[in-house]
């Protein structure tokens, strides 16, 4: 048995504006997408041919489709969830980073205590955090709660913590 159709709800001319907008000036790519989506079931598109043309499952455009009809503009947002866990306490990372800030101290002995004080490093090692052009951003946007990351960290290796 085919499944029936969906079709998105009937949009006003400024909705049907504004997700023009956001098909071409969103800054995230998955809501680029779900616009179009609903852009092309506005048009009359079937959901499997929708699917077709966006690379897709017909599933996902059905589901884009009924999440526009209940909840509106807001189903077009990411779905941002927090990522991977953190591997250390925000209390130990200030704790690192006073120790890394002790005169004597280089990369070689802060990787030596991490180990001793058993805490992991980040998957970013000492000689990508060297290599990375000047002006990018090393650091993982997950770290608003604790202090920002200072040039002592990237140097030992603590990046992403």
């Amino acid at each position: 048995m085919r499944p029936p159709e969906v079709f998105v709800r009937s949009l006003s001319h400024e909705e049907a504006l504004r997700l023009k907008r956001l098909v071409k000036r969103s800054k995230h790519a998955s809501t680029r997408e779900r616009a179009s989506i609903v852009l092309g079931s506005n048009a009359g598109n079937s959901a499997t041919a929708i699917a077709a043309s966006r690379l897709t499952d017909p599933n996902h455009v059905r589901k884009v489709i009924h999440e526009f009809n209940e909840r509106g503009f807001d189903s077009l947002r990411p779905n941002d969830r927090g990522g991977r866990p953190r591997r250390i306490t925000c209390d130990q990372r200030k704790r690192i980073v006073s120790v890394a800030g002790a005169r004597g101290w280089n990369t070689e002995r802060m990787r030596v205590w991490a180990e001793v004080a058993k805490v992991s490093q980040s998957p970013l090692n000492h000689e990508q955090s060297h290599t990375a052009r000047p002006g990018t951003r090393t650091q993982p946007a997950g770290l608003k709660e604790c202090a920002s990351q200072t040039r002592l960290e990237r140097l030992a290796g603590f990046t992403g913590l």
